[in-house]
């Protein structure tokens, strides 16, 4: 059983009949309409030709179930000290205000919404407590009823016969057996609100919640037909893996216990976030690093972030920055720190830069570093270079000149603040020490003073340095022409093509080739050796064949640097010949 104090409409009397008791003509006065608003009157003034009855309204909730009563409660004061007095109470379904007679006569005639009616005797001079139970199992819910105090006649002698009642006094309890009420909600989001309905308004709900099959957790109580719940973030924590999860919902009420099932998502929102992120260019050239940029073969990008997961863990973390990419898998943690050094950048281009994180429930963040520009750089060279002996006002004369002449032009990478410039340096090539002579990029330049031997061979080279480097041209200028020279020393030595610069070395000028029509006829005193010079005859993949006889193959092949499948030999008499050799 469960009761209820039901909403009533106070300040609900009502006066009529304003003739008088007795007239044909009556009016209804409406709720409330004539005195004040803190008393409600049962009874007649004659004077005031004025018949007054209580009139409270009340509307009985919306639940299910069976009513088993409804108990009225109010004060009522007699007016006149030496009178006990009886008067009429009924409950009913009918308005009041759709016959001003049926509630002014000593007796209550027929009414055909009532439930009940009773005599109510009120002591004289004295405020009586009035409780008038209705032991019915008619009252239907969703439904307006009236409680009605109703005058009995005029007592002889008296010009007026009431009695006054309390407004705030009046209650309705309704006890009923109620049933239980239904539970039922949406599948929704952890963290935003859920709306849960319930039945029987007016009835105390007390509301739990039980989440991936854990205990049950107090959501609150209500006596509506909603409540809005959201579902606390603190249960993320509990699926740090899955992006939803099963739940129930529970309502306890004196009617008995209902649950409904529904589904709990992880917000789209939930994912890992990312901080701190940047990129920074790293150049350990300190040339490089004044001039801030990105420059090829020099330069790293170094990139840096935070991360941190939401009611979860990071599962794996991705840089991408255009060739340069670092990552890490199989992580369990709730934030990291990453700080990633690239080697040197080897290609000129220009790149984008995004970090990739994401969590054990496949969530994802990601982070725009924006782009960079790796420049391109070569090392200085230079082209058109001519280097040749000659006379003073530069005409080549490879036999007479005492003059050199030299003319190139100089090629470097216009990058960041970089410089270029050239030399030509020269030398006799026994000397030490080149001469030095700066050279303008393009432009021919006469020197020697006319001190360049003609039967000497000189060492040149253009020199050209920019702010990264110094790279070197090198040209071999050949003594004056003759066929066949023997230098003039104790050791000796022999040319062709040009006068003998060296002591026991046999040479040819650098304008001459040697022809060999038969390579067997060139004797070697060292295996090594003719290796070398047969590779650098023969093109590299292909094969050669020699006639020589070694007693060991193993040892040859050491030697020659070869494997297995480098050289093919035939065995004749336990000596080793007939070797094919392939060039690699």
């Amino acid at each position: 059983m469960a009761t209820l104090t039901a909403a009533c409409i106070y300040n609900g009397y009502n006066a009529f009949n304003p003739q008088g008791y007795g007239s044909a003509s009556a009016a209804w006065y409406g709720w409330n309409s004539k005195y004040g608003s803190q008393y409600g009157y049962v009874g007649l003034r004659s004077s005031g030709s004025l018949r007054y009855a209580f009139v409270y309204r009340f509307v009985t909730p919306s639940w299910s179930g069976t009513f088993q009563s409804v108990t009225i409660t109010c004060k009522l004061t007699e007016e006149l000290a030496s009178i006990n007095r009886t008067i009429y109470a009924s409950l009913t379904t009918t308005d009041p205000t759709s016959s001003t007679t049926l509630y002014t006569t000593s007796t209550l005639p027929s009414d055909s919404g009532r439930l009940e009616a009773w005599n109510v005797n009120v002591v004289a001079g004295q405020t009586s407590d009035l409780t008038v139970t209705f032991n019915t199992s008619a009252l239907q819910k969703n439904k307006t009823y009236y409680f009605v105090l109703s005058p009995q006649p005029l007592i002889s002698g008296y010009t007026s016969n009431y009695i006054t009642i309390a407004d705030a006094s009046f209650s309705a309890t309704i006890s009923y057996d109620a049933a239980a009420s239904v539970i039922s909600a949406s599948n929704g989001y952890i963290g935003s609100v859920v709306p849960i309905t319930l039945t029987n308004d007016g009835l105390t709900h007390t509301l739990a919640y039980q989440f991936n099959g854990g205990s049950w957790v107090s959501i609150g109580s209500t006596t509506s037909s909603s409540y809005s719940w959201t579902p606390p973030n603190s249960l993320l924590s509990q699926i740090p893996s899955a992006t939803s999860a099963s739940c129930k919902l529970r309502c306890v009420s004196s009617g008995g216990t209902t649950t409904c099932d529904i589904t709990l998502y992880v917000a789209d929102s939930v994912k890992p976030s990312i901080t701190s992120s940047s990129k920074t260019c790293v150049n350990d050239n300190a040339t490089v690093n004044s001039w801030g940029i990105y420059l090829q073969n020099f330069s790293k990008i170094r990139v840096q972030f935070a991360a941190s997961a939401s009611y979860s863990t990071i599962a794996s973390w991705r840089i991408e920055a255009g060739a340069v990419t670092f990552s890490a898998d199989n992580l369990s943690s709730a934030s990291v720190t990453v700080n990633e050094l690239s080697d040197i950048l080897v290609a000129a281009a220009t790149y984008s830069v995004s970090i990739t994180v994401t969590d054990a429930r496949g969530r994802t963040a990601t982070a725009s570093l924006g782009s960079y520009t790796v420049q391109a750089y070569a090392a200085p060279s230079a082209t058109n270079v001519s280097v040749y002996r000659c006379l003073s006002d530069g005409t080549a004369d490879d036999e007479n000149g005492t003059y050199l002449y030299a003319i190139a032009t100089q090629v470097y990478s216009q990058v960041g603040s970089n410089t270029c410039s050239m030399q030509f340096q020269y030398k006799e090539r026994s000397a030490a020490n080149y001469t030095s002579v700066s050279l303008t990029s393009g432009v021919g330049l006469i020197t020697g003073g006319g001190n360049i031997d003609v039967l000497k061979s000189y060492t040149a080279r253009i020199c050209i340095t920019d702010s990264l480097n110094t790279v070197y041209v090198s040209v071999v200028i050949s003594s004056q022409s003759v066929a066949f020279n023997l230098k003039p020393s104790a050791d000796g030595g022999a040319a062709f093509g040009m006068y003998a610069q060296d002591d026991e070395v046999l040479e040819l000028a650098a304008s001459w080739s040697l022809r060999v029509n038969d390579i067997s006829k060139i004797l070697f005193q060292s295996v090594t050796l003719k290796a070398v010079l047969l590779q650098m005859i023969y093109p590299v993949g292909s094969y050669f064949f020699t006639s020589v006889s070694y007693a060991n193959s193993a040892a040859v092949n050491a030697a020659l640097g070869l494997d297995s499948t480098d050289a093919y030999w035939q065995s004749v008499s336990g000596q080793f010949t007939n070797c094919w050799h392939r060039i690699s």
